[in-house]
C-alpha cells in the first residue's frame, strides 16, 4: 500500500515511501527490489489516477455507537457536553496502537477530522495560526518556507504513513514528554488556542504543561489552533536523537532559538527539551544567563554545564539518565557549531 500511494504521487519512489514498514521476515532487500522495479515502469493514465483528480467527497456528520464524527466545532463541543467521558481524536494514530493491543474498544470518541475550521492555516503579519487538525504532512508541504526549522523535524517524525494522519493538535493533546513537536513550539514561543461552549482562551505554550501528561486544558475544552509568532531574526534548530533515525521515539529532542545583534550578543534565548522531564521543558534560568553574552568557547561550555545541572532525567530502556544529560549538553554545543557554520557559508 505504501508503494501504491507513492506510485500515484508522481515522484520517484524511494526509501521514504516505505519507511514505516518494519520488516523482520524477508528483510528490506525484497521491498527495495520491488521499489526499483516500479520506478522503471511508465506511469500512464488509469482509472485510479482519474479518480484522484476528482478530489475527496465532502463527508457528512456520522454517528456509530459510541463514535461521533461532527462537522463543526460547535457540534463537537455540544457532543462533549452530552458525553463528558468521550475522548477527542483526530488522526487517531495513538488510538490505533491501543486497538492493536485490544485496548480502547469500550470508550466513546469524538472524531475531529471532518471539521473544516480545524484545517485552516492563516498567515498574518505577526503570527501564523495553524489549525489543530492540520496534519504533519501538510505542515511540511505548506509551512516550510515560513518555518524552515520544520525541515529539521518533520522527516524524522514517525513515518510517512503516520504523518499523513497525525495532527498538530493531537501531538499537543497527548501531552507526552517525548512529543517531538513540543520542544519546537516551546522554543518558538507558541500560544495554544482553546475553545469550549463558554468561549475561547489563549495560553502560552510555556505555561501549558503542568505534570506528566497533565495540562491546563479543561475536559470540556478543545485545542482549536496554535499561534506561532513570525520572527525571521530567530536562529532556530531542532535536534532529535533516537536509536534509529525513522520510526522511533526520541531519547532526547531539543530545540534552540537565539536572536543575536550585529555584534554577536544574545538578545533573546529559548532552550527547550523533550525526554528529560515529566513534561516538555524550557530552561528560563539558563536562557537568562545567555542574555547579553557572546557565544565564546567559555560561554558555550558554561551554558552546557548549566543545562546539565538544570535537568534530572530518568533512566529507562531507551537510555540512562547520564547519557541523556550528556546529549543535552552536546546538542547545545552542536547548535552553536551549526550557527557558526551558517555564518561562514553566508
Amino acid at each position: 500500500m505504501s508503494l501504491f500511494a507513492g506510485w500515484y504521487a508522481d515522484a520517484p519512489l524511494s526509501d521514504h515511501d516505505i519507511e514505516g514498514n518494519l520488516c523482520r521476515c524477508t528483510g528490506y532487500r525484497a521491498i527495495r527490489t520491488a521499489t526499483e522495479q516500479l520506478n522503471a515502469l511508465p506511469r500512464g493514465e488509469d482509472h485510479f489516477r482519474a479518480r484522484l483528480r476528482e478530489g475527496l467527497p465532502v463527508l457528512p456528520a456520522a454517528e456509530l455507537g459510541g463514535y461521533f464524527s461532527p462537522l463543526s466545532i460547535g457540534e463537537a463541543l455540544a457532543l462533549k457536553q452530552q458525553h463528558p467521558d468521550a475522548q477527542w481524536i483526530a488522526g487517531a494514530t495513538d488510538l490505533g496502537v491501543l486497538l492493536s493491543r485490544g485496548k480502547g474498544t469500550d470508550g466513546r470518541y469524538i472524531a475531529l477530522d471532518r471539521i473544516a475550521a480545524l484545517q485552516k492555516i492563516e498567515r498574518r503579519s505577526s503570527a501564523i495560526e495553524i489549525g489543530a487538525g492540520v496534519t504533519l504532512a501538510r505542515m511540511a508541504d505548506e509551512l516550510i518556507d515560513h518555518l524552515p526549522v520544520l525541515a529539521d523535524l518533520i522527516p524524522w517524525f514517525a513515518a510517512k504513513q503516520v504523518r499523513q494522519r497525525a495532527t498538530l493538535g493531537g501531538n499537543i493533546g497527548g501531552a507526552s514528554p517525548i512529543g517531538d513537536l513540543l520542544p519546537l513550539l516551546l522554543a518558538l514561543d507558541a500560544d495554544i488556542v482553546l475553545r469550549s461552549l463558554e468561549g475561547e482562551r489563549v495560553l502560552a505554550m510555556a505555561d501549558y504543561f503542568t505534570g506528566y501528561r497533565q495540562t491546563l486544558r479543561r475536559d470540556d475544552e478543545m485545542i482549536v489552533a496554535v499561534r506561532v509568532p513570525c520572527d525571521t531574526a530567530l536562529q532556530t534548530r531542532f535536534y532529535k536523537i533516537a536509536k534509529r533515525q525513522t520510526d522511533d521515539i526520541s531519547i532526547v529532542a531539543s530545540c534552540f532559538a537565539l536572536r543575536l545583534n550585529g555584534e554577536g550578543l544574545v538578545l533573546s534565548a529559548r532552550l527547550a527539551f523533550g525526554g528529560v522531564a515529566a513534561t516538555p521543558i524550557r530552561l528560563p534560568r539558563v536562557e537568562a544567563a545567555l542574555l547579553g553574552k557572546r557565544l565564546s568557547a567559555e560561554t558555550v561550555d558554561d551554558i552546557a554545564q548549566q543545562i546539565v545541572a538544570s535537568l534530572a532525567p530518568l533512566s529507562d530502556h531507551r537510555a540512562s539518565a547520564e547519557y541523556r544529560l550528556a546529549l543535552c549538553g552536546n546538542l547545545w554545543r552542536r547548535y552553536v557549531d551549526d550557527l557558526r557554520g551558517m555564518e561562514v557559508s553566508a
